[in-house]
């Protein structure tokens, strides 16, 4: 985790340098702000349609979404990502770094899962993302402000199978499937 941590600085660092050539942008996803979270990114563009971005984010997972990440017992239950760092490498299919574009996530989330049912009843796990995505850059006039809604596959290497919460047994999915928008600014 602190290699994540350090690469992540290292990583903005090295994009704050170059924010006055206009290489740079920064974006939030609304919707993790919105389930009790956080999230913020920075994105580098290296030209020829490649941008380079890290990111870290959390987020409690509303009702609809937990059988995402729960094979059972999402009744009952809570579950939360604590904690998340990730990178993406993304190629557009213009030069121009808008429009359509695919790419790849990977990154270390750490989630919680509770049992309602019982106070003081939760678990911990963790697991490494790998996710192919697939999205589109509206940029919105001349003010440097774009939409990026994108939809992904990803496989998710469980720290373990399933938690036990009491005597509830919770088996943990390993695909995860994951829409988004998130907004940015490029300077």
């Amino acid at each position: 985790m602190k290699l994540i941590k350090k690469t992540i600085f290292i990583f903005v660092t090295l994009a704050a340098r170059y924010a006055l050539a206009g290489d740079f942008s920064v974006e939030i996803d609304p919707s993790a702000y919105a389930f009790s979270g956080y999230a913020g990114h920075v994105r580098y563009h290296l030209g020829a349609g490649w941008e380079l971005s890290a990111g870290t984010y959390a987020m409690k997972m509303p009702s609809a979404l937990k059988p995402m990440f729960l094979k059972s017992n999402t009744e009952d239950t809570d579950i939360k990502i604590k904690s998340a760092y990730a990178f993406f490498i993304d190629k557009y299919l213009s030069e121009k770094s808008e429009g359509y574009f695919i790419g790849l996530e990977i990154g270390r989330q750490s989630y919680q899962v509770e049992n309602l049912n019982l106070s003081q009843q939760a678990e911990s796990y963790d697991a490494n993302l790998f996710m192919p995505r697939f999205g589109y850059k509206y940029i919105l006039g001349s003010s440097g402000l774009y939409v990026l809604p994108w939809v992904g596959v990803g496989y998710l290497q469980l720290s373990q199978d399933s938690i036990n919460l009491g005597a509830h047994k919770t088996e943990l999915k390993n695909i995860l499937p994951f829409a988004t928008i998130h907004l940015g600014y490029n300077f």
